[in-house]
C-alpha cells in the first residue's frame, strides 16, 4: 500500500486517531512507518479502540449495578475508619502517658497511608482492576505489620524504627548515585549525601553495626536474625493468618510462573487482550482483604483506651465489616458464577 493510499484512507478515522495521538497529522504521517500506519488505520476502521472503550464503559456500568450495595458499604466503611482514626488522634492529644502518646502519633503516619491505599483499592475495583487492587492490599498488609508491631512494642523500638530511616535512605542514594549517569539523571548533591551519612553513622554508633542489616530496627523484639523479616513482624502483630493471602496477592505483581495461572485459559484461546483489559473477575477478594486490614488496625488502636465510646465505635465497625464483606461475597458469587462458572468459597 502506498503512502498516498494511506493518506486517503486516514480520512475515515482521522478524528479519533488524531485526538488520541495529539500530533499534527501531516508531520506524523511523514515520519511514521507505512506498516505501522496501516495497522493503526486498520484498527480504527474496524472500530476496535472505540469498541474497547465501549466495552470498558459497559464493564464499569455492570460492576456499578452488580456491586452497587457493596461499593456503597465499602465507601461508608472506609469513611467510618477515617472518622474513628480522627477521634483516636484527638483523644490522644491530651494523653498523659508521653510514651503512649508518641507511639500513637507516630502510628498515624501509617494510618494515613493505609487509608490512602484503601481509597485506591476502592477506585481500582470500581473500574475493574482487581489485580492492581490486590497489589495495593499487599502494601496495606506490610504497613499494618509494621504499625501493629510498633504499637505492641516498647517506645525504644519505635524510636529505633525512626532512626532506621537514614539506613534505608543511604542504600537508596548509593544505588541511585551509581546508576544515575546511565539514565542521564542528576545525582544527589554532596550536602544531602553528607546529611544522610552523618545520621546513619549516628544511628549505627548508638545501636551497633547489626542495626544496618535488614529490619535492624527490630533487633530488640526479633533478636534471632533468621526471624527478622516480614513473617516475624506478622507473628508479633497477630496477622499471620493473612500470610497465605499475601502470597496469593503477589501473583498480581510478581513475574513468577504462578502469576500466569489465572490467564492460561485466555492464552490457549488466543484471547490475549483479556490479560490487558479491566475485568469483572475477582472483585471481592481485594475488597475483603482491605476491610480486614483496616478493621484490625483501627480496632487495636481503639483498644488502647478503655472508653465506652471507643467500644461502641469498635463494635459498629465490626458489624459494618461483616456486612460489607458479605455483600461483596454475595455479588461476587453471582457475577463469577454467571460469567466464569465459579464461586467464591
Amino acid at each position: 500500500m502506498s503512502n498516498n493510499e494511506l493518506l486517503e484512507r486516514k480520512e475515515c478515522s482521522e478524528s479519533a486517531f488524531w485526538s488520541f495521538a495529539q500530533l499534527e497529522p501531516e508531520i506524523y504521517l511523514k515520519e511514521i512507518s507505512p506498516i505501522v500506519l496501516a495497522i493503526v488505520l486498520e484498527t480504527y476502521e474496524n472500530s476496535k479502540f472505540a469498541k474497547a472503550l465501549n466495552e470498558e464503559f459497559e464493564l464499569t456500568t455492570e460492576l456499578e449495578i452488580e456491586f452497587h450495595e457493596a461499593f456503597n458499604l465499602l465507601r461508608v466503611f472506609i469513611d467510618l475508619n477515617r472518622s474513628a482514626g480522627n477521634l483516636i488522634l484527638r483523644r490522644f492529644e491530651f494523653e498523659e502517658d508521653s510514651d503512649k502518646k508518641y507511639k500513637v502519633m507516630f502510628a498515624f503516619r501509617f494510618v494515613a497511608m493505609l487509608l490512602k491505599r484503601a481509597e485506591s483499592i476502592f477506585s481500582l475495583l470500581k473500574n475493574g482492576f482487581s489485580d492492581d487492587a490486590l497489589g495495593r492490599w499487599r502494601t496495606m498488609h506490610e504497613l499494618s505489620a509494621v504499625l501493629l508491631t510498633l504499637i505492641k512494642s516498647e517506645i525504644k523500638t519505635v524510636k529505633m524504627y525512626y532512626d532506621y530511616l537514614p539506613i534505608d535512605k543511604c542504600r537508596e542514594i548509593k544505588i541511585f548515585q551509581e546508576n544515575c549517569p546511565k539514565l542521564n539523571l542528576r545525582p544527589f548533591n554532596e550536602n544531602a549525601v553528607k546529611y544522610w551519612e552523618n545520621w546513619k553513622n549516628a544511628s549505627t554508633s548508638k545501636y551497633g553495626k547489626d542495626f544496618e542489616k535488614p529490619y535492624g530496627w527490630a533487633i530488640k523484639i526479633l533478636p534471632e536474625v533468621h526471624k527478622r523479616n516480614l513473617r516475624g513482624l506478622e507473628e508479633i502483630a497477630g496477622i499471620s493468618a493473612m500470610r497465605s493471602f499475601y502470597m496469593y496477592a503477589g501473583q498480581s505483581i510478581h513475574a513468577g510462573a504462578d502469576s500466569f495461572e489465572t490467564y492460561v485459559n485466555h492464552i490457549n484461546r488466543k484471547d490475549f487482550f483479556k490479560m490487558s483489559k479491566p475485568t469483572s473477575y475477582g472483585i471481592s477478594e481485594p475488597a475483603n482483604f482491605c476491610c480486614w486490614t483496616l478493621i484490625t488496625v483501627i480496632s487495636d488502636l481503639l483498644d488502647l483506651r478503655e472508653e465506652n465510646e471507643f467500644a461502641v465505635l469498635k463494635q459498629s465497625l465490626i458489624d459494618l465489616y461483616h456486612q460489607t464483606c458479605n455483600e461483596f461475597k454475595k455479588a461476587g458469587n453471582k457475577l463469577d458464577y454467571e460469567k466464569y462458572g465459579q464461586q467464591i468459597v
